[in-house]
């Protein structure tokens, strides 16, 4: 492996290591917690558990969308990182290469695969472990058992993955380049209220088998999915804070490891005024990693700081179009049915990205597959504020963003085009990687050729 392209798989696993597979945190880390204190573990059991189930999803155990793209993602080939997003994220026993077909996820109602590692933590005793150890593997094996609704069905391959090894949110919970799949109110019968009854009955069978960690008795699933019900349906943040907010047994201020979580979940900040979109397939963009070790040149990289600068600290997509193609930028997306020129939904591409509740944005399509009226609602949202590209963006590199050399194939052919990728993500939507495919045209020089993103 080259230099430069370890560096870049290192970059996406910190880049991407608090991003997110599934149900988000409102889910994973505060639902997990609130059903392990009804089911009879402490308030602090219960935030261990809790701490354990978001793990996956936080890079604490094997990170999730930054192990899709080492795995499957711009020419890689992983079978092993594969198997444990498999396992993790989208528990089936479907071959690994395999086509996505083979690889279907089907919820744990029943045992199967998304049961097979909570099943294990219930059945295994080890005295001398120590307790938070034990507690926190619990949480971890909660997590696929949990993610196997939300990622049901057959998984989307996002664009530059290999579909034999990849994984994505299926596109019938809207695709992989939206959080439709993470969102309760969108499933809230049976698919979330299910999915809770059956982490509870785990949790309940966990104290069964080791009854001296119970705290207190167990409340009756009956006057559980009433609360679990009025959760599911919560739409927005404000929402899903008031129900926290009312669980009087589970004080809001117990919430200690991530005590804005929240905030990070991709729900709009209040009323929901659009639906939500169904996810389409993407064209796949024809890059593969650098084979060999070339550093990125000054001026490629002066040129995406320049643009970036435009774009996110000025707050210009139009200033920030004179840097782009924008007939290439919309190619991925051809198949979208938004109207417009290529330069009107190139700019609402960019535009969508300052708005700083984008759990609106993912109601209005999460890109380009609105119409002009949709498309325009972007620039008369309220930004985000910064001063700086550090403000605004992260990587996982010494700079606000990452760059990397890529290899294009022509016909699958390898090219002799200086083609570069840069790799962030934007602190107000920390669920998303962002990727901009940067090339050199002899005559025209650097162009913003792509403007990529995964939510996985």
């Amino acid at each position: 492996m080259s230099k430069v392209r370890g560096l870049f798989l290192l970059s996406l696993v910190s880049l991407l290591s608090t991003s997110l597979l599934a149900w988000e945190m409102d889910v994973h880390y505060g639902l997990t917690k609130w059903l392990a204190f009804q089911a009879g573990f402490s308030l602090a059991d219960a935030e261990v558990i809790a701490r354990g189930a978001e793990a996956p999803d936080e890079g604490k155990l094997f990170p999730a969308p930054s192990a899709v793209f080492k795995a499957a993602c711009l020419g890689n080939r992983d079978r092993d990182i594969s198997a444990l997003v498999q396992e993790y994220h989208f528990p089936s026993y479907g071959p690994i290469p395999g086509a996505p077909s083979k690889r279907m996820v089907v919820p744990g109602a029943k045992e199967n695969a998304a049961t097979a590692l909570v099943e294990t933590q219930i059945q295994t005793s080890l005295p001398t472990q120590p307790r938070e150890r034990t507690l926190e593997l619990l949480g971890f094996a909660l997590h696929p058992l949990e993610d196997s609704w939300s990622h049901q069905g057959e998984p989307a391959i996002p664009t530059t993955c290999a579909e034999d090894y990849a994984f994505g949110h299926p596109v019938s919970r809207g695709g992989w380049r939206k959080h439709d799949a993470d969102l309760t109110y969108l499933h809230q019968v049976p698919d979330t209220v299910e999915m809770a009854g059956r982490t509870y009955e785990k949790l309940v069978k966990f104290l069964a088998n080791h009854p001296a960690m119970r705290d207190h008795a167990a409340v009756p699933w009956s006057g559980v999915e009433v609360q679990v019900r009025l959760f599911a349906k919560a739409a927005t943040k404000s929402e899903k804070a008031a129900w926290f907010k009312s669980q009087k047994s589970v004080p809001f201020a117990s919430y200690t490891s991530y005590p804005r979580f929240l905030e990070l979940i991709d729900l709009p900040d209040s009323s929901r005024t659009t639906a939500a979109v169904t996810g389409r397939g993407v064209a796949a963009a024809k890059y593969v990693p650098a084979s060999e070790d070339r550093s990125v040149p000054s001026d490629a990289n002066g040129f995406v700081g320049q643009f970036l600068t435009e774009w996110i600290v000025k707050r210009s997509p139009e200033r920030a179009l004179a840097f782009a193609n924008p007939d290439e930028m919309v190619k991925p997306f051809e198949k979208e049915p938004g109207s417009g020129s290529s330069a009107e939904r190139a700019k609402a591409m960019l535009a969508m990205w300052l708005v700083q509740d984008h759990g609106t944005v993912n109601l209005l399509g999460h890109g380009l597959d609105s119409d002009r009226k949709t498309m325009s609602r972007f620039e008369s949202l309220p930004k985000i504020e910064v001063e700086s590209l550090r403000a605004a963006i992260t990587s996982g590199g010494e700079g606000p963003y990452e760059m990397f050399r890529l290899l294009r194939r022509s016909n699958g052919q390898p090219q002799d085009i200086e083609v570069y990728g840069a790799v962030f993500q934007f602190r107000h939507c920390p669920r998303d990687a962002v990727v901009l495919i940067v090339a050199r045209d002899p005559k025209k020089g650097w162009a913003i050729e792509r403007l990529l993103w995964w939510n996985l």
